[in-house]
């Protein structure tokens, strides 16, 4: 299994006892305001549609989804009843009401997302794919290239490493051990770069992002 997040049974048992937020990996608030405030500083405005990947128990969500017009946030997550605890529990009955529609929320395992879900003007996936590996990194640009508008960007956070220590495991921060072949991963460069070449994107640039571990915010852009 290629990580924890798709265990059912694991993450039945902590929504059971309360502990949604700690399962998407704990920092609720700090990391929550981190990419709210990322994604305004690159662009986003209340008119624009985004895609939250692997949105979890929407730990941005809570952010997104009252900034956003009605409707405009997408949630996607592998777990179905991650995203239900977070929806129950993280938001409003107004804002519900008010601001989300199911539709908008979709689950699958090989990120496929609903046909109606188009045109759509950011995605953003805040360690996701530090939990994946190169082949599944892959399915998920092609598959999320569908859904957004030429020109359209997608977020991701990374574990990066210089292409000398791809093999070995790094330390990115005190608290995180990254590696070549195992969960929680890291890239190159050289590999975010062949990624995106090989769906449909380009790389704009791969930039700090002041995250407490250390990981790095890759951009790519659908051409």
């Amino acid at each position: 299994m290629e990580n924890r997040y798709m265990r059912a049974d694991l993450v039945a048992e902590k929504i059971a006892a309360g502990k949604h937020r700690e399962f998407i990996g704990g920092m609720w608030e700090a990391l929550g305001d981190l990419q709210f405030a990322y994604m305004k500083s690159v662009g986003l405005l209340a008119h624009h549609k985004l895609l939250d990947v692997g949105c979890g128990s929407l730990r941005g969500g809570v952010h997104f989804i009252p900034y956003l017009e009605p409707k405009h946030y997408f949630g996607f997550d592998i777990n179905q009843s991650l995203m239900e605890a977070g929806l129950t529990n993280e938001l409003s009955d107004e804002l519900r009401q008010s601001h989300i529609r199911a539709e908008n929320f979709s689950s699958s395992d090989d990120f496929t997302y609903p046909a109606q879900w188009q045109a759509l003007d950011f995605a953003i996936g805040l360690s996701l794919f530090t939990h994946l590996s190169l082949n599944t990194i892959k399915l998920c640009l092609w598959q999320t290239r569908k859904v957004l508008k030429t020109g359209g960007k997608f977020h991701a956070t990374i574990f990066l490493v210089e292409k000398k220590n791809m093999f070995v495991a790094h330390q990115q921060s005190a608290e995180v051990l990254s590696h070549p072949t195992k969960d929680p991963f890291h890239y190159t460069h050289e590999d975010m770069e062949y990624l995106a070449a090989a769906t449909g994107f380009s790389l704009c640039s791969i930039d700090d992002f002041e995250h407490p571990r250390n990981q790095k915010m890759a951009v790519f852009q659908k051409i």
